[in-house]
């Protein structure tokens, strides 16, 4: 079973200085395609949710350059990099109606898990969403994820879907 969960843009997230570089990723074409294999495999590893376990993120790559999630012009994808410039996390947003921004994943590498990666990365997501004029941000996740489930409420997130 998949929730949807809502949050509204107005109220932003205070963050603490982290030892970590979010930035929007500006590559194109076969490289942000190779990027974008390597580093959802990566994040995705430990994941319970059973719709991804164990399969490759090409299809969830077509879907999203291909504009079957959305408008790909419009796609933000926000990395996480350590201090050694290295990817450890990476968030995909992009507009679903009006003034509604769908993220469509979001993930950070196994072992560095619970250290405020992913906080960090939803926090500007929501930023940038409110800086774009989306007045709601949402995401989906599997009721098995429950560290998931629990970080996004902790963050204003509300359920609105089952």
């Amino acid at each position: 079973m998949k929730y949807t969960l809502t949050r509204s843009t107005n109220e932003l997230i205070d963050i603490l200085d982290e030892p970590y570089n979010i930035s929007k990723l500006n590559l194109t074409g076969d490289v942000l395609i190779a990027f974008l294999d390597n580093i959802l495999s990566s994040v995705m590893k430990g994941i319970v949710d059973p719709d991804i376990v164990g399969k490759s993120p090409r299809k969830f790559i077509e879907n999203l350059i291909f504009g079957k999630l959305g408008n790909f012009q419009e796609c933000h994808i926000l990395v996480a990099n350590n201090k050694e410039a290295e990817t450890i996390g990476i968030l995909i947003m992009m507009p679903d109606k009006n003034s509604v921004c769908n993220i469509w994943s979001v993930g950070v590498n196994q072992n560095l898990r619970g250290l405020g990666i992913g906080t960090k990365l939803i926090s500007r997501a929501i930023s940038q969403a409110k800086h774009s004029g989306y007045k709601e941000i949402t995401i989906n996740v599997h009721s098995e994820n429950k560290q998931a489930l629990k970080l996004y409420k902790s963050l204003g997130f509300c359920i609105t879907e089952i």
